[in-house]
């Protein structure tokens, strides 16, 4: 089971998280860690740990922690849309 959450609910839906990420807009929701799959305009801000990972803060102020393997898209995507 995948935990789909959005700001109003949270539901299980019977899947892969890597079935649900391929069915997905790539332009608005990435991966950023083996657990997590993430909308990228829900993103407040987002600050390195030092190590490679990072910490990601959405608009309603919770905290994700994103893996370095999946840091290299996710700045990609930043860098893309600042500029």
């Amino acid at each position: 089971y995948v935990s789909i959450q959005t700001s109003d609910n949270q539901y299980l839906y019977n899947s892969s998280l890597k079935d649900i990420h391929s069915k997905l807009n790539p332009d608005t929701f990435l991966r950023i860690h083996k657990s997590t799959i993430l909308n990228v305009e829900k993103v407040l801000s987002y600050q390195s740990r030092l190590n490679g990972d990072y910490d990601i803060t959405l608009q309603n102020h919770e905290v994700l922690r994103m893996s370095r393997n999946y840091a290299e898209p996710f700045k990609k995507y930043f860098s893309k849309s600042s500029s």
